[in-house]
C-alpha cells in the first residue's frame, strides 16, 4: 500500500492525482502523515514530500490549495482539474485556509524532526487562532465544520491532536478554548455528536463511541 502511494508522487515531491494534475497540498500532507506513522519517516521520498510542503506555504505561513487562490469560471475549473493540465502555482499573497493547513500540519506533527521546525510551530499558531472562525475559501467555509467529526476531514479534534504534537499545551488560550468546547458539548450519555448542529441519531451510536475514544485520548495527551 505504501509503495502504491509513493508511486503517485511527482518529481517535485507532492502526491498527485486527486484533482487532476493540480497540486493537492492537503492530501499530500495527510498521506505523508500516514506514511510517517507507518515507519517511513526516514525514507527519502517522505523527505522530498516534506520539503515540497515547506516550499508551498502562503506568505502568511499557512497552506491552501493552490488552484483556489485563483478565480476561474466553471468550465475552466473543470478542465484544469479533470485533464492533465499544467499545475497552477499559488498566489502566495492570498490567505491560508485553516482547513487545508490542518491537513498539511498532520505530516509535520507526525514527523519527529519536522514537528520541531519553527515553520510548523508558526503555522500551528495560525491554525489555533482560527478556531471557530469561517474559512477563507468557499469549500467547507462555515464555522460549523470545526465541530463536524467526519472521517479524516479537518475539525477541532484533528487540529488539537496535531497542535499537541507541535508543542502547544493546555495553558495556551486558544487550546483552552478548544478543550472547553468538548467539555461544554459532552452529551448526557457521555459521548459527543458527530455533527454538533444536528440531532443525535441511533444509527450513529457505534461511530460516536469511536469518536469518544479519540476525544478521551486527546484529553489524556493534554492532561497526562
Amino acid at each position: 500500500a505504501a509503495e502504491f502511494l509513493f508511486s503517485c508522487q511527482s518529481k517535485e515531491g507532492d502526491i498527485r492525482g486527486f484533482i487532476g494534475n493540480q497540486y493537492a497540498t492537503y492530501y499530500t500532507g495527510y498521506i505523508l502523515s500516514l506514511l510517517i506513522r507507518a515507519g517511513y519517516e526516514d525514507d527519502i521520498r517522505v523527505e522530498k514530500g516534506m520539503r515540497w510542503l515547506l516550499s508551498t506555504r502562503q506568505d502568511d505561513g499557512g497552506w491552501t490549495i493552490p488552484i483556489l487562490t485563483h478565480k476561474y469560471d466553471r468550465e475552466t475549473g473543470y478542465r484544469l482539474t479533470s485533464q492533465n493540465m499544467k499545475p497552477i502555482e499559488p498566489d502566495r499573497t492570498k490567505p491560508l485556509s485553516h482547513n487545508w493547513t490542518d491537513m498539511v500540519l498532520r505530516a509535520f506533527a507526525a514527523h519527529p524532526r519536522y514537528r520541531q521546525m519553527k515553520q510548523a510551530h508558526d503555522a500551528g499558531a495560525l491554525l489555533k487562532s482560527s478556531f471557530f472562525l469561517p474559512d477563507a475559501y468557499p469549500s467547507y467555509r462555515a464555522p460549523r465544520y470545526w465541530t463536524r467529526f467526519a472521517f479524516w476531514w479537518p475539525n477541532l479534534l484533528t487540529a488539537l491532536d496535531s497542535l499537541y504534537l507541535l508543542g502547544f499545551t493546555r495553558n495556551d488560550y486558544d487550546i483552552r478554548r478548544g478543550l472547553q468546547w468538548f467539555v461544554d458539548n459532552q452529551q448526557s450519555d457521555g459521548l459527543w455528536n458527530l455533527e454538533s448542529h444536528k440531532d443525535i441519531s441511533a444509527k450513529d451510536f457505534e461511530e460516536r463511541l469511536w469518536l469518544g475514544l479519540r476525544i478521551c485520548r486527546m484529553f489524556k495527551s493534554y492532561y497526562p
